[in-house]
């Protein structure tokens, strides 16, 4: 008889609360610290248009030459700023076809030399350019009536053809190259030594962050409420996490652990129209910018924020979900055999409980899986036990909790699923198939809920009223 040891990780209604789109006293922040990348031990970066590098430490100041490609290197603590030969990259990690031309205490900045941007000029015959605003902006006049125009490009027509003016092309950007990717990014680039290498932060203005994000976390071809929904959540989300990252010098992180920032080569017209027309709006509670999170699809409920990971917040509450109705996301299996679901847990570095972390437990056999319990909406697991035998050939049972946890662990795209199990004679599990519904935690917005709602008619407000409880919309 073995040593029983149990080890426990402990771990459609439409309301509308408020509708006010009055300014208020609150001030939105001018820019966002965005980071890129960390512990890179060199970068390469190339710039387009007038700019120059800066040592905060000393303000030394470096012109950048438009037409070159730069690298810089964390070297015995020091920013170190290269010249490439030829913009040929050779062996820039031992500074091969190179030429030092600088070294700084930093951190570095890299930034335009004038806050003007670059400007498209239409002029007449005879016609006199005296001057420009910081921000220029474009607009379409019809007889005395004029209308801004929010697209990133003009088009300019002559009697025999018409010609697409990309007004990127024309600004200040700046190329990051980092491994086989090469991004633009507006605004500027830092360069901090941090003790694993080089973290860089590209500071920019909000909207214009907003630009970088909102079509790379929902698709720009999508219907034009749905897009004003993603900008104001993607607003009010970035609102609430600002200072996330503080120890680390930014505010957010580019990728999914806060929002997916892919720069300007990343922007759409059609997103951009979304944010430009929803700018300064975003969704509070209690005064407070919410934390609006947001997952591709709900599989027909959203769910509590608490069931899914630990906080209670009163503005994620779980709802029925009927506008999230695709083809993508719904009846998805997928099936483990006991080598393949030990093979699965155990390259897992860490356990999920609840919102700690911990070290995993490695199975020599796993006898069963056991549903424990349901969020309240009946859809997603929220508690599941893994029972089998350890290494020390001792029984142990473990349990995984709140439900995204359970997907996690599982690699499984929700925890909106119901558990088939298969055991053999000698009733050992063979395999475990897992059935599900939707994509992501199911908390907040779903992205393929708001494009059905906007699909029926719905404007962007109703969307994010729906989806988020109690909340206030409001402009800054």
């Amino acid at each position: 008889m073995r040593r029983k040891k149990i080890i426990f990780l402990l771990g459609l209604l439409l309301l509308i609360p408020g509708v006010s789109m009055a300014e208020t006293g609150n001030q939105s922040p001018e820019s966002v610290r965005v980071g890129l990348v960390q512990q890179a031990p060199f970068l390469t970066f190339s710039v387009n248009g007038s700019y120059q590098l800066i040592d905060q430490a000393s303000n030394q100041q470096v012109d950048l030459a438009a037409d070159k490609r730069w690298m810089v290197k964390a070297v015995n603590g020091q920013v170190e700023l290269y010249l490439l030969n030829n913009n040929d990259l050779g062996n820039v990690s031992r500074g091969e076809n190179s030429y030092l031309k600088g070294r700084f205490n930093g951190p570095v900045v890299i930034k335009a030399r004038s806050p003007a941007q670059e400007k498209l000029a239409v002029l007449s015959a005879g016609g006199k350019l005296t001057g420009w605003p910081s921000k220029p902006e474009l607009y379409a006049w019809k007889g005395k009536e004029k209308t801004k125009l929010p697209s990133s490009k003009i088009v300019v027509l002559s009697q025999q053809a018409s010609k697409e003016i990309d007004l990127t092309s024309g600004q200040n950007l700046f190329t990051l190259y980092n491994t086989a990717t090469a991004n633009r990014y507006r605004g500027s680039l830092e360069f901090r030594v941090t003790p694993g290498g080089l973290t860089v932060i590209n500071t920019l203005p909000l909207e214009e962050y907003l630009f970088g994000v909102v079509p790379n976390e929902m698709y720009a071809q999508w219907p034009i409420e749905a897009l004003k929904a993603q900008a104001v959540v993607a607003r009010s989300y970035v609102l609430a996490q600002m200072g996330s990252y503080n120890q680390q010098g930014f505010d957010v992180l580019a990728t999914q652990a806060s929002q997916v920032y892919r720069g300007a080569d990343s922007e759409n017209p059609l997103s951009t129209q979304a944010v430009c027309s929803t700018k300064g709006e975003i969704l509070t509670y209690g005064g407070r910018p919410v934390d609006a999170v947001f997952h591709s699809s709900s599989g027909g409920f959203t769910e509590n924020s608490e069931e899914v990971w630990k906080n209670f917040l009163p503005y994620l509450r779980s709802k029925p979900d009927p506008y999230d109705n695709n083809e993508k996301h719904y009846n998805w299996s997928v099936s483990y055999t006991q080598e393949q679901l030990k093979q699965q847990l155990a390259g897992k570095k860490q356990w999920r409980q609840g919102d700690k972390y911990i070290e995993p437990v490695n199975f020599e056999e796993i006898t069963d899986l056991v549903e424990l319990e349901r969020a309240s909406s009946g859809s997603r697991v929220k508690r599941l036990a893994l029972c089998g035998i350890g290494p020390d050939e001792q029984e142990l049972k473990v349990e995984i909790y709140n439900a995204d946890a359970v997907r996690t662990i599982f690699s499984l795209k929700s925890a909106f699923f119901t558990l088939e199990k298969t055991f053999n004679a000698e009733q050992k599990l063979e395999m475990a198939t897992f059935r599900g519904n939707g994509w992501g935690h199911g908390v907040g917005m779903s992205q393929y809920g708001a494009l059905g709602m906007a699909r029926q008619g719905f404007n962007y407000r109703a969307i994010l009223l729906y989806y988020y409880t109690g909340v206030d919309l409001i402009k800054l």
